[in-house]
C-alpha cells in the first residue's frame, strides 16, 4: 500500500517536472524557467532586434554577454555560454543548481534604454527516494 502511494507520488512529480521543464517566454517582462541539472536553456531577449545599439545579459553583478564584445567566460559559466548575435538570446549549457537565479537583459534602441527583461532560472537536481524495510 505504502509503496503504491509512493510510486503514485513519484509519477506525479515526474509529470510536474515534464510540464514545467520547457516553459517558453510568453510574457517578456518577467519569466520563470524550470530546468534540470545537465540541461541546456536558451533565454530569449523577447524583444525586437531592429535598431538595437546596445544589448547585454547580466547575472547578479556579472556581465555574461554583450552585443558588441560577445560573451564572457566568467566564473561558474566558463565555456558554457553562447550569445546569439541575430536575436540576442543567451544559451547556458550543462546547467548546475548554482546557475539558478535572475538573468537580466538590458538593451538600447537608438541610445534609449528599453524595458528590462528578467528571466528567473530554477535548476532542479535529481531527487532520490529510499524505501526503508519495515
Amino acid at each position: 500500500m505504502l509503496r503504491n502511494q509512493i510510486e503514485s507520488h513519484l509519477q506525479t512529480l515526474t509529470l510536474f517536472f515534464v510540464c514545467v521543464s520547457d516553459v517558453e517566454n510568453s510574457n517578456c517582462q518577467k519569466v520563470t524557467i524550470h530546468k534540470k541539472v545537465g540541461d541546456t536553456v536558451e533565454m530569449s531577449s523577447c524583444l525586437p532586434t531592429e535598431g538595437v545599439t546596445d544589448a547585454r545579459w547580466r547575472y547578479g553583478d556579472l556581465v555574461l554577454a554583450d552585443k558588441n564584445t560577445g560573451f564572457y567566460n566568467v566564473g561558474q559559466f566558463k565555456d558554457r555560454l553562447y550569445l546569439n548575435p541575430a536575436n540576442f538570446s543567451l544559451t547556458v549549457r550543462k546547467l548546475t543548481v548554482e546557475d539558478s537565479g535572475d538573468y537580466i537583459f538590458v538593451s538600447d534602441v537608438n541610445e534609449e534604454q528599453r524595458d528590462t527583461v528578467t528571466v528567473t532560472l530554477q535548476v532542479h537536481g535529481e531527487m532520490h527516494l529510499f524505501l526503508l524495510p519495515k
